[in-house]
């Protein structure tokens, strides 16, 4: 979504830092659409428990470093999805769904603001693959990869300084650039 508001509204995009993610067309992954497909069994077999014990294996198995899994986690993870089976399938099913009629691979060069992406080096079975990112090396004209060592999926949850890191480079990069006196709040409020 980020790089697509870069093309259409490019007065409202000043930088793009995107964590494991870049032109992807689907807005469903293949655990997604085996949700969708076997939908009806989670609807009638189920319940809260089963549901937190699914959340909480595939974070497992998409992290690093599993420490961040924590009761409380799951518990944010599943609050709502586990309380309305039908609506959350619902959603999903109209992920499946979805179809973007104009591919975003084919405008990565009318971006104009420079993009970071944070790429995790840790084992997982989703995000970005080696043919998007370097079709935005070659077509985005300010573009940069980071490595985020020893982590997996979940950047944000495994290592959230590295995020705030970049986040903070880039409040700090824009202040100097425009010198906005309103970075400075942004930059306090973090």
């Amino acid at each position: 979504m980020a790089l697509r508001m870069a093309v259409r509204r490019p007065d409202r995009v000043a930088q793009i830092l995107m964590i494991d993610g870049g032109p992807d067309e689907k807005l469903a992954t293949a655990g997604v659409k085996k949700a969708v497909k076997f939908g009806f069994l989670l609807k009638i077999f189920a319940g809260r428990g089963k549901i937190r014990s699914e959340v909480r294996k595939g974070l497992i198995s998409s992290s690093t470093d599993t420490t961040w899994i924590t009761t409380e986690v799951i518990d944010g993870y599943t609050e709502g999805a586990a309380g309305d089976i039908g609506a959350v399938l619902k959603v999903l099913k109209g992920m499946v769904n979805a179809v973007e009629p104009d591919s975003i691979t084919n405008h990565l060069g009318e971006i104009k603001v420079p993009v970071t992406l944070l790429l995790p080096t840790g084992p997982h079975d989703s995000g970005i693959n080696s043919h998007k990112v370097q079709a935005m090396r070659e077509r985005i004209p300010v573009f940069a990869v980071d490595s985020v060592p020893n982590c997996g999926l979940h950047v944000h949850e495994e290592r959230p300084d590295v995020v705030v890191a970049e986040v903070l480079k880039l409040v700090g990069d824009g202040k100097r650039e425009t010198g906005d006196a309103n970075s400075k709040n942004v930059r306090g409020e973090m």
